[in-house]
């Protein structure tokens, strides 16, 4: 961690490459609210670079949908509305229904990448570490999605599932009970695509992301009233 609250990736294989991961991850959690200004100059001397990889990392984060570039303002932490998040719940649900129906119906899958994250996700659901579980659940998806074959379609869902976890970040207080049971329920659906069921499988996903839609949209409905209301009072 640095003065700007931001850890720094290792390992990551070039420059853009690592602030890109820093500045993503941090997104996701909810390390970086919405709206947050993040100024290259800042960002630059936060990394020891130049602002041109910063410069490109942003441009990426832009096109993910995690960051708006502001012409002659710089770049500031998206924050989409709730009618957009319910849109981006919708969009993902179609998309992974399908891949899994692609990843159940497989004759070749291998479950082992799958069955590490849950792993990993187990040991984050017993510690209570929401910053982990998290980064997890996108990492379990992806993996699902990656059995199917179709990496366009498993790389645009992660696309969504990205912004839709950095949006939910700000809700996090309300959320609390959610991660056991999105574990338990990431174990069915394996057990549905190892059964080789892809209706099973297909049912599950879509009611699984249903299930977080809601109470994700209710707890940001309801913080957001918590704020207006502090607002008012002040």
């Amino acid at each position: 961690m640095s003065d700007l609250g931001l850890p720094v990736a290792e390992g990551a294989p070039g420059l853009v490459d690592r602030v890109y991961l820093s500045l993503r991850d941090a997104i996701v959690v909810g390390e970086l609210a919405p709206r947050t200004r993040l100024r290259e100059n800042e960002l630059a001397e936060h990394y020891s670079l130049s602002s041109t990889p910063v410069r490109e990392a942003l441009r990426r984060l832009a096109f993910e949908g995690l960051v708006e570039l502001l012409p002659r303002r710089g770049a500031i932490v998206a924050e989409p509305d709730l009618s957009t998040i319910a849109d981006l719940y919708t969009t993902r649900a179609l998309m992974e229904c399908a891949a899994v129906k692609l990843a159940a119906a497989a004759t070749d899958r291998d479950l082992t990448r799958v069955e590490a994250v849950l792993a990993e996700e187990e040991a984050a659901v017993k510690a209570t570490d929401h910053r982990a579980f998290s980064i997890l659940d996108v990492a379990f998806h992806r993996a699902l999605s990656d059995l199917g074959g179709n990496v366009v379609l498993a790389r645009e869902a992660e696309r969504l599932h990205r912004q839709i976890q950095a949006a939910r970040s700000r809700a996090a207080v309300h959320l609390r009970d959610r991660l056991a049971r999105s574990h338990a329920e990431h174990l069915e659906i394996v057990r549905a695509v190892s059964d080789g069921d892809p209706r099973r499988a297909q049912r599950l996903v879509g009611a699984h992301i249903a299930g977080v839609k809601e109470t994700v949209l209710r707890a940001l409905d309801t913080e957001k009233t918590t704020t207006l209301g502090s607002a008012v009072s002040q």
